[in-house]
């Protein structure tokens, strides 16, 4: 029972640094593509 409860947990600590990596990288991305497009359309 117990191994069955923390097999998956121990799956998704693995996996959310990834996950946490990709979110960031992509809401990083659209933060730089916003505030080019702002510098853009300034000018």
């Amino acid at each position: 029972m117990l191994h069955v409860i923390q097999e998956p947990d121990g799956v998704v600590r693995a996996m959310s640094p990834a996950v946490t990596r990709t979110l960031v990288s992509s809401q990083t991305q659209t933060i730089v593509a916003k505030s080019m497009i702002a510098v853009m359309t300034s000018y």
